[in-house]
């Protein structure tokens, strides 16, 4: 997890008590709507682009699939991911570019496994896409929120003020940068082991790999992140090839639930 602002990244927190009371002192300051609006506007990309993957996937086995569960199941994962991380200590750089993304990663599988154990796995390979989308857009938006209302709330509090316009000046480059690119990130790399995943002829070996390759875009995303604005020129190349891989993946589960679905079969 980290927080990508003024050319920075912070991986945080450092103390998890100080920053939960830090809001809850600035609520009793009197200023606790805009932190609510505020969370909202942190959410909405997540709930964007959890339509957009249900409206890819809304026939079939999707339609059964327990999305609510998956996607608070996802923003759960979240503390656990913070104290994972914290726990891995180490040079920042290699937390974020090496331990993060196992982590997180490793926490979105696990939670899509646990979740759908009970009807024997997704379903069908658009299903695993759906299910592995919505965990990761779970926790997406739950890091998302956390990041975004911590990063308007830290300098108002260590200057002891309350100015939410001058705020939101501060952090609306963090906003886009996560709205654009890092919660639809988490989506297209879990998307990528969700194929796999939702293929019974894959096997356990093509789960893994699918996995280790959204591990891997994951820490190139990070590193082009630790290195911004020159990883911008990285970024250009990164996400266009990530969604290239993860929308190649959808056209071929709905192919194959077309052809399996299809009358003439």
């Amino acid at each position: 997890m980290y927080d990508f602002h003024c050319r920075k990244i912070k991986f945080f927190p450092e103390k998890i008590g100080e920053k939960i009371g830090a809001v809850g002192e600035y609520a009793y300051m009197g200023a606790g709507m805009d932190v609510i609006a505020l969370a909202a506007l942190a959410l909405a990309p997540g709930l964007f682009w959890l339509w957009y993957f249900i409206a890819k996937g809304k026939s079939g086995p999707v339609s059964g699939l327990p999305l609510v569960r998956l996607f608070f199941a996802g923003a759960l994962a979240v503390p656990v991911a913070v104290l994972a991380e914290k726990a891995a200590g180490g040079r920042t750089i290699l937390l974020l570019v090496v331990a993060a993304p196992l982590i997180e990663e490793l926490l979105k599988l696990a939670v899509v496994a646990g979740v759908t154990r009970r009807r024997g796995g997704p379903g069908d390979p658009m299903a695993g896409i759906v299910c592995a989308a919505t965990v990761a857009l779970g926790f997406a938006s739950a890091e998302n929120i956390y990041t975004v209302v911590a990063a308007y709330l830290a300098p108002q509090l260590a200057l002891g003020i309350s100015d939410p316009a001058w705020a939101i000046g501060m952090i609306w480059k963090l906003y886009l940068v996560r709205a654009l690119l890092t919660v639809p990130g988490h989506a297209l790399w879990s998307a990528l082991w969700g194929y796999a995943m939702g293929r019974e002829a894959s096997g356990r070996y093509a789960v893994l790999r699918a996995w280790a390759l959204a591990v891997v875009l994951h820490g190139l995303f990070n590193m082009m992140l630790i290195n911004f604005p020159p990883g911008a020129v990285g970024m250009l190349v990164l996400m266009p090839l990530t969604w290239w891989m993860a929308h190649s993946r959808i056209s071929k589960a709905r192919d194959m639930r077309n052809t399996i679905s299809s009358p003439d079969r």
